[in-house]
Order: structure tokens, then C-alpha cells, then sequence
């Protein structure tokens, strides 16, 4: 049943879709012991080590850095405009101490689902199972690119339009080469 709801008044709204992405790097792989694997490290001793202690290898977020940084490709850019207020960070980056996991492996995984992963993708990832190793996340911390989001119809059941317009902008494009 569609409802017959009059417009009032017609905006433009959803024109300015900003969402920060950008890609995934590693796995890198390290020494035994300094990354998390689940199958080894969630064991019952780690289960009480981290209840009754709040140490072990749950007591980690297993985010082991996150910080932004200016690019130089946008002070350069700035330098050239003439601009002389202070430029924001415009990448950000996330270092995550966790290896891939037998979970990964299935093509219906959470993860692969949560990360929009192809098949020949997971299987990259699953390359390095059991291995101890940590992936860096870059990010556009301040994307210069606008997507939208669309109704298709004034059907409210209609799935609606969106185009997130990813790397479309030159500037987002090249600060996030210089992050990687």
C-alpha cells in the first residue's frame, strides 16, 4: 500500500554524501605471538586473564595505532592556492594487530560480507591463516568528493539511490596514493 503523503516542500537534500574510505594494506606478517589469532589466543586461560585480571590477549582492542596526517600533496596544493590557514588532516590511518582467521574463509562470512570482499579476495586473505601478521587501514579523513543519495520514486518501499561517487575527485585520489 503506498501512502499518500503530500510533499510540503521539495529540498535537495541527500546531495552531500561524505563517507571516509579507503583500502586495506597486508596482511604484513610478524613474529609468533605479537598479533592475534583466535583460534589460538581465545582459550579459557585468556577468558579468566581478562575477567579477573583485565590482561591477556582479550584485554586488546588489537588496534595498535591510529593517527592522521597532512598530506603533502594537499600542503603543496594549498602552498600554490596562496593559502596560509592551517590545513586539517586528510589522512587517517589505523593499524590493526589481528591475522585472518578461519571465519574469513566462507564466502557468505560476515566479514566478506562487512567488507564487500569478492571470492578471489577472501582467498587472498586466507593465504596467511594462522599466521600472526596486522593490516594498516588508510582512510580519506577528510574526502573532498560529495555523493548522493536518491529516492527512485515516491514509492516509500522502493530501495533508494546511492552513489557514494568513490575516487571521482583527482585530490581524493592522490591523498590517498600518499597515504599508501
Amino acid at each position: 500500500m503506498l501512502l499518500q503523503i503530500q510533499s510540503l516542500v521539495d529540498l535537495p537534500v541527500g546531495q552531500s554524501l561524505q563517507e571516509s574510505y579507503g583500502l586495506t594494506m597486508g596482511p604484513f606478517l610478524v613474529n609468533k605471538g605479537y598479533s592475534f589469532i583466535r583460534e589460538r589466543d581465545v582459550t579459557l586461560r585468556s577468558l579468566m586473564d581478562w575477567t579477573f585480571f583485565g590482561n591477556g590477549p582479550l584485554a586488546s582492542s588489537r588496534v595498535e595505532a591510529s593517527y592522521d596526517l597532512i598530506s603533502n600533496y594537499s600542503r603543496r596544493k594549498a602552498a600554490e592556492q596562496g593559502n596560509t590557514a592551517p590545513i586539517k588532516p586528510d589522512i587517517h590511518t589505523i593499524v590493526v594487530a589481528s591475522s585472518a582467521d578461519d571465519q574469513i574463509s566462507a564466502s557468505s562470512s560476515e566479514f566478506g560480507r562487512a567488507f564487500n570482499l569478492n571470492q578471489k579476495s577472501i582467498e587472498y586473505f586466507t593465504k596467511t591463516l594462522g599466521e600472526d601478521s596486522f593490516y594498516q587501514m588508510v582512510t580519506l579523513a577528510s574526502p573532498k568528493q560529495r555523493g548522493y543519495v536518491k529516492l527512485r520514486d515516491s514509492n516509500p518501499w522502493t530501495s533508494l539511490e546511492i552513489n557514494p561517487k568513490y575516487f571521482e575527485n583527482e585530490d581524493d585520489m592522490e591523498v590517498i596514493k600518499e597515504g599508501a
